[in-house]
């Protein structure tokens, strides 16, 4: 399922999860996945702030999500901090108008 919330504002990303569970982790108040609940509790924060954005410019700007591009064997993928050991990862998919933001996962760095 893709999502995609609008304001009075410009259109907001279009967004998807690339899991159920990951789904299921942000709409799903009782769910867990198995982690930390100050880990879900900014998950849910974070793709309420992807929600938000007009693009991915906006998530770059908000410099509190420390969004990073990574490399080696997740080229190509971006992550954004949900405290100091856990990361949300995603990857932008598609082109121009088409574009959209995919959920790929939630790491322990550490």
């Amino acid at each position: 399922m893709c999502y995609c919330v609008t304001t009075n504002g410009p259109i907001a990303v279009d967004y998807d999860f690339a899991s159920g569970e990951l789904e299921r982790l942000y709409t799903d108040a009782n769910f867990e996945m198995g982690l930390p609940p100050g880990v879900v509790k900014a998950y849910r924060k974070r793709v309420w702030f992807i929600n938000s954005a007009a693009d991915e410019r906006d998530l770059r700007s908000w410099k509190s999500l420390r969004m990073e591009k990574l490399s080696g064997d997740r080229e190509g993928q971006y992550s954004i901090r949900l405290n100091d050991q856990f990361r949300m990862i995603f990857e932008l998919v598609g082109e121009g108008p088409e574009k959209r933001l995919r959920i790929v996962g939630v790491v322990d760095y550490h």
